[in-house]
């Protein structure tokens, strides 16, 4: 794949190009790594267990170059043309979308007339008394 590729309105989508040949190397390293490991340092272990490790780690090398080039490939690494997360054209229609709600539900700005009420009515609630005084240092 290409380091970009512009695609639609959203923008460019870029596939990082180091991350299927890091794969292989690491992959193949597991790949060459476990058998070198086991026939040089497990003489005292049997010839099942020996050619047991040896085909697991040949597969799980397998399993790690395989993948790793399939996510280099298909995953991109960035996707362009967002801003903070969000298209402008997506945030203009959530915007329009929260004030067709708010119309909808019949909200309105509280007046000066219902806060002084509220506070009046708050300060009229019977307190439960003087703070207690504090033990001091312990």
């Amino acid at each position: 794949m290409g380091d970009d590729f512009t695609g639609g309105k959203m923008g460019g989508v870029a596939f990082n190009k180091y991350m299927a040949p890091l794969g292989l190397i690491c992959g193949m390293a597991l790949a060459l790594g476990i058998p070198w490991m086991t026939l040089v340092y497990g003489q005292h272990l049997s010839g099942a267990v020996q050619a047991t490790l040896i085909i697991l780690g040949i597969l799980a090398g397998g399993l790690v170059v395989s993948l790793a080039v399939f996510f280099g490939i298909v995953i991109p690494s960035k996707v362009g043309g967002m801003k903070g997360g969000c298209s402008d054209a997506m945030m203009k229609m959530a915007m329009e979308q929260k004030r067709r709600k708010a119309d909808a539900a019949g909200s309105k700005q509280p007046t000066g007339d219902e806060s002084t009420t509220k506070q009046e009515t708050d300060s009229q609630t019977p307190s439960a008394g003087p703070n207690p005084p504090s033990p001091g240092p312990v």
